[in-house]
């Protein structure tokens, strides 16, 4: 746009007055700027502890990377999503502080008013599981409920808490027409060819 000088001038002098009156000389096209107001802004602390390995993500900038680490971020108010991944060898425990109502879930919803926040992630020793699929495999997957985030289609190891019982079926793919058959679960003492098997964890893997 060819913005007539005199026109320019009169925009630039209205500076950060909310309203600004002109009467256009030309062709006109107008730039407003806005910027995070630092007063409006809150503070949200995260922590990560345990005798375990994992870290603390999210959707608006704040990471916590390693057990013993603490960060914090100004944001704006408004809802914000909180990750806790954990590194091989460790399980996540759970939640606490202000992000303690989201219990064990992985993916945890936080609320941004006008107090600050402070949340924290436990990681702790896990035991291990893994799980292969053998013969042809076809469209077919091993999901697991609680869910770890994504389905086990060749061979994957997974971590939980000692007393953790998880639910391992067998399905295909949605879309997929049936090209296997399920025939049976080894390993786990009383599953058999049902497609569905609960395992309670102890000590071992």
């Amino acid at each position: 746009y060819n913005t007539n000088a005199k026109d320019a001038a009169v925009i630039a002098a209205c500076g950060l007055a909310t309203t600004c009156a002109i009467t256009p000389t030309g062709y006109l096209h107008v730039r407003v700027v806005w910027k995070p107001d630092p007063a409006a802004s809150v503070a949200v602390a995260a922590g990560v502890d345990g005798t375990g390995d994992g870290q603390i993500q999210s959707d608006f900038g704040l990471a916590c990377g390693a057990v013993g680490c603490s960060n914090s971020i100004n944001v704006a108010a408004g809802r914000y999503t909180v990750y806790a991944l954990p590194r091989e060898g460790s399980y996540f425990a759970g939640w606490s502080g202000d992000a303690a109502s989201c219990g064990t879930a992985r993916t945890c919803e936080i609320t941004v008013g006008e107090s600050p926040l402070s949340i924290s992630a436990t990681f702790e020793p896990g035991v291990k599981l893994t799980v292969s699929m053998a013969g042809y495999v076809g469209n077919a997957y091993v999901g697991f409920d609680p869910s770890y985030g994504f389905a086990c289609t060749t061979e994957c190891t997974f971590w939980y808490g000692p007393g953790t019982s998880v639910r391992l079926y067998t399905r295909e793919f949605n879309g997929y027409s049936r090209a296997s058959n399920f025939l049976f679960w080894s390993g786990v003492p009383g599953c058999g060819t049902g497609d569905d098997c609960v395992i309670t964890f102890g000590s071992s893997n």
